[in-house]
């Protein structure tokens, strides 16, 4: 019986610790864009990243932001065995100033995060 309990948690530990497929972004935007899907929209399965755009804007004075736009798609359980599938949008912004928490160059924000039901 207890065997079967610490099965049961390891498994539903490994349903929460999602991982985004088919990226192209860094581990730090990565960790990022799930935190930020978590906290807005909750947990998915096999998040896909099926969209990255990069873009730069002037700030002031010759500074640049990359604004980042990072189209996904996941899934969503609805009930036991079903699921639905979701169009997420999450905007990235890397400033180039100094990250005091880090002790580097260049400070990673969340603008927004989009959850779209298909």
């Amino acid at each position: 019986m207890k065997s079967m309990i610490v099965g049961l948690l390891f498994l539903g530990t490994l349903t929460t610790h999602a991982n985004l497929l088919d990226s192209q972004l860094t581990a730090k935007e990565s960790k990022l864009v799930l935190t930020a899907i978590e906290n807005s929209c909750g947990y998915f399965r096999n998040l896909t990243v099926t969209q990255v755009e990069k873009t730069e804007v002037r700030i002031d004075q010759g500074q640049y932001s990359t604004i980042t736009h990072v189209g996904l798609s996941g899934e969503k359980r609805l009930d036991q065995n079903m699921f639905d599938q979701y169009q997420i949008s999450v905007e990235l912004e890397l400033s180039k100033s100094f990250d005091h928490s880090t002790g580097e160059f260049g400070v990673l924000s969340v603008n927004s995060v989009k959850c779209e039901q298909l």
